[in-house]
């Protein structure tokens, strides 16, 4: 079984790469160096287009923190850019990403599917996730068209412009409204068997959620 990351998860680890790094190393500073060299020669026989660009590394190297850390942060990073499919020459979003980007519920992406408001939908198969391609454009009520790649560099520019605090309340926001649709906690969710595929897409969303308001409130 394949588990491709997606493209939030992707930037979400690329943008806590080095407290990632340093949380490891920390973890266990005498193991670390040992689990970094395995990480190295096991990576470096993966077949790939994308190369691992890390210097040749000794011993004496090793025995520094700094260097040993710098060195996680530099193959999290490889290892995030890896998980995605080499493949897909744009992004392809799920419903569940769209919803955060449009700011709208998971079910109004659904909707505006069957609606025919998005030019391109794909799936994998029958009743599998709908996945949409950046390239894909979005009409709107008023007859407006954009693309959905224009549509998510606008989030990510006015994402850019709020403060901290301002970003951490919109996140408690957005975690409060999962917690009472749901009636549970996430771990309780996630923990569930026969999970349907709204609960599935909204824990991705959740799960997001709840790690950059960690990184943010650490």
């Amino acid at each position: 079984m394949s588990f491709m990351i997606t493209y939030f998860e992707k930037k979400a680890v690329l943008s806590n790469a080095d407290q990632l790094a340093e949380n490891f190393v920390a973890y266990n500073e005498s193991l670390s160096p040992v689990v970094l060299k395995l990480l190295i020669n096991s990576l470096r026989k993966i077949p790939t287009t994308i190369p691992l660009n890390i210097n040749e590394i000794n011993e004496n190297d090793l025995a520094d923190p700094s260097v040993v850390k710098s060195i996680y942060t530099e193959i999290i990073k490889y290892m995030a850019t890896i998980s995605v499919d080499e493949q897909q020459d744009e992004i392809i979003y799920k419903t569940g990403d769209l919803a955060w980007i449009f700011g709208v519920s998971q079910t109004t992406i659904n909707n505006w599917i069957k609606e025919g408001r998005f030019s391109k939908v794909e799936r994998d198969g029958k009743n599998k996730h709908a996945k949409i391609p950046e390239s894909s454009i979005w009409t709107a009520n008023n007859g407006q068209q954009k693309t959905i790649k224009q549509i998510a560099e606008e989030y990510a520019l006015e994402k850019n412009k709020i403060t901290e605090k301002e970003e951490k309340t919109l996140l408690q926001k957005e975690v409060k409204f999962f917690e009472e649709k749901y009636q549970t906690s996430y771990e309780a969710l996630k923990n569930k068997e026969n999970k349907s595929e709204e609960e599935e897409e909204d824990l991705e969303i959740w799960g997001y959620l709840l790690h950059r308001l960690g990184s943010l409130l650490n």
